[in-house]
């Protein structure tokens, strides 16, 4: 379930990235911005993605040493889908300033993801073999880095906005959050087993 978790959360990161410049092109557009102004601005917010992706890294870390895996869970899937909304919301008001918060939130949340592969792999399973374990739990990024960006550029396409494609990632973070609620650590089964 955490694997699958993964996916889901990983796949609005390698999406948003791919079209980012564009997505907010779509909104600079709409205020009647000239195209090289646009493009300009366009890719300053996308750069927001990356700095923010390292700070999440950051964060995700300092949420599970305080909190515990469930709420680093929580906080990751949530972050997901409110950047998500965000995005959504500013192609419809066209709102350049909500776009970008919405990017920079899942730069959070996808930097916060990808310190969860480390983090899953070393406090669920051990150290043991740490080095399989993260090598296994990297592979969602095969299905994620392709169903991410194949989704935005698949309903940009077909509806000619991205806002359709910003709706679609929202249910995919709620199937994430819902998801959080359900991860069980090892440990914690085995302590209800014994329990039992």
């Amino acid at each position: 379930m955490a694997f699958l978790w993964l996916i889901l959360v990983s796949s609005g990161g390698p999406g948003l990235i791919s079209q980012a410049v564009p997505a907010a092109e779509e909104v600079l557009s709409a205020t009647g911005m000239d195209a090289a102004a646009s493009a300009m601005m366009a890719t300053a917010a996308m750069g927001g993605i990356s700095l923010c992706n390292g700070f999440g890294r950051l964060m995700c870390g300092l949420v599970w040493d305080k909190f515990g895996y469930r709420i680093s869970f929580l906080w990751v899937s949530v972050g997901f889908a409110l950047s998500m909304l965000l995005c959504g919301v500013a192609i419809m008001l066209s709102s350049f300033p909500l776009i970008v918060a919405g990017f920079m939130l899942l730069g959070l949340v996808y930097g916060g993801n990808m310190a969860t592969m480390a983090v899953v792999s070393s406090s669920f399973f051990g150290p043991k073999f740490f080095g399989i374990n993260y090598a296994v739990a990297t592979l969602q990024m095969i299905a994620s880095a392709s169903a991410g960006p194949l989704v935005l550029a698949t309903l940009q396409t077909s509806t000619g906005s991205y806002g359709p494609a910003f709706w679609a990632f929202l249910a995919v973070a709620a199937a994430a959050l819902v998801l959080a609620f359900v991860i069980k650590s090892p440990q914690d089964m085995e302590k209800h087993a014994s329990q039992s």
